[in-house]
């Protein structure tokens, strides 16, 4: 489910399309452990094949209890790879987030960010 992947020095997580609610919650807790295990700076989530809706109670259960994991490993930046025809905007930090994130159509401009100091 997840991956380190040396060459962007991140954590790499690829969605797919049947995910439940419980898929989606076990996910999250493994992609924050294998974060803190290899005190990976920049997470990449793949979300080409995303079909699950995130619920209210999912996204408090997100921020209250994984972004504080995110940033105790001292996550920097974190990126989404999106279906091509999703439209991009610049990185940002949103709030109550302690780290960047980023939209891109492809793997290599996800490296290419998260190697940037």
């Amino acid at each position: 489910m997840t991956r380190y992947n040396q060459e962007a020095r991140s954590i790499d997580l690829h969605w797919t399309a049947r995910m439940t609610g419980q898929d989606f919650r076990t996910a999250l807790e493994h992609f924050a452990e294998h974060a803190a295990s290899k005190k990976a700076a920049g997470l990449r989530v793949n979300v080409t094949e995303f079909g699950f809706a995130m619920t209210p109670d999912l996204d408090g259960r997100r921020k209250q209890q994984i972004l504080p994991k995110y940033a105790n490993t001292g996550v920097k930046r974190f990126a989404y790879v999106l279906p091509s025809a999703a439209p991009l905007g610049e990185p940002q930090q949103y709030e109550g987030e302690p780290f960047v994130t980023g939209y891109f159509h492809s793997d290599s401009d996800t490296t290419t960010w998260l190697l940037q100091e």
